[in-house]
């Protein structure tokens, strides 16, 4: 009973990162019959990853679709001096371009190991991106992470925090595809 619903709980994890992370669209058989629109767009998500990571500095990131790109891409450019836009054309794109900035432009970093965010806590203002901005593409559609057996290791003894924790990893990293 247990190995069978630890397996349940592994589809429920990597569907909902492909359906909230990456905007997949649900299969035709899983729609309702009345058309609604997704509630969850990947701007919002992208709002509580941040808010999730950096809650002090939330309110100082601005989100808006890419829509001319047709590959993974964000942009990162400077509104004011407490404002910084993330241009993403999805999650992982505005993910990864939060975490750009934090590693490029904060010094600090998410890892297994631990946090290194101490210095978001005393800004006065955001370190400006320069000039006119930076714009990063991806040249593969497709990032892969883990394997089939990691999950039967210590992941099926996960909760949902650290799941989500992982999920907001992955998906800072740019990871689309984990296996």
């Amino acid at each position: 009973m247990v190995r069978r619903s630890s397996k349940l709980l592994k589809c429920i994890v990597l569907w909902a990162f492909f359906a909230v992370i990456n905007r997949a669209d649900p299969s035709p058989d899983l729609q309702s019959p009345i058309d609604e629109p997704d509630p969850v767009s990947p701007v919002s998500t992208a709002e509580a990853l941040i808010a999730r990571v950096t809650p002090s500095l939330a309110a100082n990131f601005t989100l808006s679709i890419l829509e001319d790109e047709k590959v993974d891409s964000f942009r990162l450019s400077t509104v004011d001096e407490y404002t910084i836009k993330i241009e993403g054309n999805n999650g992982v794109s505005f993910a990864s371009g939060y975490n750009y900035y934090l590693q490029n432009y904060l010094n600090s970093s998410i890892s297994w190991m631990g946090d290194n965010l101490n210095r978001v806590e005393l800004l006065d203002s955001m370190p400006p991106v320069e000039d006119e901005g930076i714009q990063k593409t991806r040249f593969w559609p497709w990032s892969y992470y883990l394997n089939i057996c990691t999950y039967s290791y210590s992941m099926v003894w996960w909760t949902w925090d650290r799941w989500e924790r992982e999920i907001d990893w992955m998906a800072m990293r740019g990871i689309n595809m984990p296996l």
